[in-house]
């Protein structure tokens, strides 16, 4: 089975009205959390047999990575320097 894949973009998904009440710590702690979880799933998609666990997979990564790029847009909007934290 093979999938057409668009790619999403951050303007094709409602983010979180909330944002502009959460502080940069928590804006960076979620960036930390998105970029663990993106591993996590690049992980499992390496490990992955099933066609239909990949295309499930695919998705997901797809949907971690649009919310990833909203938090760094976010960091951007706001001048958070996340140079200085520590992702390790």
């Amino acid at each position: 089975m093979i999938l057409e894949l668009r790619q999403p973009t951050v303007e094709h998904v409602k983010m979180p009205q909330h944002t502009e009440t959460i502080g940069n710590e928590e804006v960076l702690a979620t960036i930390e959390s998105l970029r663990e979880e993106l591993a996590m799933l690049h992980n499992r998609f390496d490990q992955a047999i099933a066609p239909m666990l990949i295309d499930s997979l695919i998705y997901e990564i797809q949907a971690v990575h649009i919310r990833y790029e909203y938090y760094l847009n976010l960091c951007k909007e706001r001048k958070i320097s996340i140079k200085e934290f520590d992702f390790s």
